[in-house]
């Protein structure tokens, strides 16, 4: 087993600030915590890339930014919009909600084709597909991850720390 070193390990991790009541200060602190970490991701709502953008430029750092966040419920051609408006905004990672209803009723096409739009909509930007697990079974989990493979997202998370629980 290898061990990491504190800067190798925070060079992997995201810090985000997402909560919708965020203003231009959170955002900066949020920024001087990323220097002072030395992290790499900022994760953060897309309203505010540019200010992130501003703050952290010439520091090797990345933005990124969610995607029908935090309930997955828009229509997928606004999230892949979203996307790629974001993606010329300066985010290199895109963090998108699945829509967990079409999930639960069973529209397994409906789910693959949602998250397809965001990934075709941002080319060589990496997607990630926030699947909201305490919702979902098992199975729903599972085959949750195999649409999100098969629409060519390249990571799933567990959760957007908004739901009641998970």
């Amino acid at each position: 087993m290898t061990s990491l070193t504190k800067t190798q390990l925070a060079a992997m991790l995201d810090h985000s600030v997402l909560k919708p009541e965020a203003t231009a200060a959170d955002i900066e602190a949020g920024a001087k915590a990323m220097i002072d970490c030395g992290l790499t991701y900022y994760c953060i709502q897309p309203r505010w890339l540019k200010l992130a953008g501003d703050l952290l430029k010439g520091q090797g750092m990345q933005l990124v930014t969610v995607v029908g966040f935090p309930h997955g419920l828009e229509h997928s051609a606004s999230k892949a919009a979203a996307a790629a408006l974001a993606a010329a905004c300066g985010a290199v990672e895109i963090d998108m909600v699945l829509p967990v209803g079409a999930l639960k009723s069973g529209e397994a096409d409906v789910v693959r084709q949602d998250i397809a739009q965001v990934v075709q909509a941002v080319p060589g930007l990496v997607v990630k597909v926030i699947l909201e697990t305490a919702t979902l079974t098992d199975a729903e989990k599972r085959l949750a991850c195999r649409l999100s493979q098969d629409a060519g997202a390249h990571f799933v998370k567990t959760s957007t720390g908004f739901h009641p629980s998970g």
